[in-house]
């Protein structure tokens, strides 16, 4: 996921002007080598700059799946039970100077890539900059800069093709592709692209994600696709990739009108703004403790289904999208509970995980304010709650952990389960065999990515070192 950093301004005017002295965005256009992106050709391999123009796809549309259950009751205890003494994670590597790895992605052949950001002290505050990619080989970094750019997320396939996707102060699309040795910063064009580089924005192998967009790499171009739902995360690998979104739909109100509920769609078979708080303020933090939380009426699922409307409360998630290799699929989820007289009511899916076509992890969680209940502050009192959606080909099970933290990523462990974090940043939980078991790291995890067709694991974070200053570190599951 993106992360807000500061750019100096003379950062920022080299590489506009590195850019334009290549060639004027939506006019030049990329060659076709496969180490390049895609689009009309006119800058040549050594050169930089240019633009990308994404070939669009259209595809016909395909019978949207209702969310089988409807609902899902939040429960008083957690189901989704968790025993410590999960499989451990150890260091590959704590970089050296301040900084921290943003995002990760491993390509097949094992090649790491990290975007990475460089910190510094200044009066009473740590000035975080992003610093371009990092490919790790097993045994040492390789930097990999772009300047004045902020990486959102980083794509790769493997040590020789990979992707960042960023901007530069307010405009986005950005794409800095690998090509002779570095990275060749280039912008995409065209109205549907244009949001790809903002915070949400999301890659996994060939596909990035924003919002509605959606663009593809097909090893000679790039290829967009219209999402029919907003995505802002994105997992899964050939023909069976799923997104789901973190921007909330608002709750629906108690009321007597079962009609006044949305309807999903009859089942058949055949955008979370970017924050502007400073680098450091985008650390995890507790909301609520566990007890403020369970203090707060809850229902069954059955006593849910069988009473009138005006005794529900809940709060439906963006609907998930799946992709079956021709053509993209909306998949409702579940409205989750809420107690009933919460306030401020949200449902978020932050990340998905997909293990097979009848085996896919989202994860997220629900807030609300807790009703005559403040913090510290004297601010309204925000409770949190994870949980945990399985889909099993024909409809999704619903677990909830217990209140305090939200889940925030998934990712395989190629044996069948899969790892899961919440919002503590080091806390990684691990469901295989039916068991949850959990692990914490000395350490802030930003970032998970799973090595296709291995059962490696790696992470992407900093430890503490210097008071608020932090060190870049690498860690992995086996």
């Amino acid at each position: 996921m993106g992360r807000a950093v500061r750019l100096s301004i003379a950062a920022g005017t080299a590489l506009l002007a590195l850019t334009a002295c290549a060639g004027t965005p939506g006019r030049d256009g990329p060659s076709r080598d496969p180490g390049h992106s895609g689009g009309p050709s006119g800058a040549s391999p050594d050169g930089a700059g240019g633009s990308i123009t994404p070939e669009p796809v259209t595809g016909s549309g395909l019978a949207e799946i209702s969310a089988r259950p409807d609902r899902c009751a939040q429960p008083a205890a957690a189901d989704l039970r968790v025993s410590p003494g999960g499989p451990r994670w150890r260091v590959l590597s704590a970089g050296e100077g301040h900084g921290r790895l943003d995002d990760l992605a491993v390509g097949g052949d094992g090649a790491v890539w990290a975007a990475h950001s460089t910190q510094r002290a200044t009066a009473g505050a740590v000035e975080t900059t992003s610093d371009g990619l990092r490919r790790w080989d097993g045994a040492r970094w390789e930097s990999f800069p772009l300047p004045g750019a902020a990486v959102t997320t980083v794509g790769a396939m493997s040590g020789e093709l990979a992707w960042a996707f960023g901007r530069v102060g307010e405009r986005a699309g950005l794409v800095g592709t690998l090509s002779g040795g570095r990275l060749l910063p280039q912008w995409l064009a065209g109205r549907d692209a244009s949001g790809i580089g903002l915070y949400g924005t999301a890659a996994r192998g060939p596909w990035v994600v924003s919002g509605r967009t959606a663009l593809r790499w097909s090893g000679s171009v790039w290829q967009a696709y219209r999402l029919p739902v907003s995505a802002s995360a994105v997992g899964g690998e050939g023909a069976n990739v799923w997104t789901v979104s973190a921007a909330g739909y608002p709750a629906q109100p108690a009321t007597d009108q079962d009609d006044a509920r949305p309807q999903p769609t009859i089942s058949q078979d055949g955008e979370r703004p970017e924050p502007t708080t400073s680098s450091d303020d985008t650390r995890p933090r507790s909301t609520t403790s566990v007890d403020d939380a369970r203090s707060q009426p809850t229902t069954s699922l059955d006593d849910a289904r069988s009473q009138p409307a005006a005794s529900w409360n809940g709060a439906r998630p963006q609907p998930a999208a799946r992709w079956n290799g021709s053509a993209w699929q909306v998949v409702h989820v579940p409205e989750l509970g809420l107690p009933l007289h919460a306030s401020s009511p949200r449902a978020h899916l932050d990340d998905v995980a997909v293990l097979g076509v009848d085996d896919v992890w989202a994860v997220g969680g629900v807030s609300w304010l807790a009703p005559g209940k403040t913090d510290r502050l004297g601010e309204p009192l925000e409770v949190v709650r994870p949980v945990a959606l399985h889909w099993d080909g024909g409809g999704w099970r619903c677990l909830w952990g217990a209140p305090g933290t939200t889940f925030t990523q998934a990712e395989p462990d190629g044996r069948g389960g899969v790892w899961v974090l919440d919002s503590t940043g080091s806390r990684l939980l691990h469901h295989s065999g039916g068991r949850w078991t959990s692990t914490k790291v000395a350490g802030t995890v930003t970032a998970l990515s799973h090595r296709p067709g291995t059962d490696e694991v790696y992470a992407a974070g900093s430890v503490p070192q210097d008071g608020d200053l932090t060190r870049a570190t690498l860690w992995r599951n086996r």
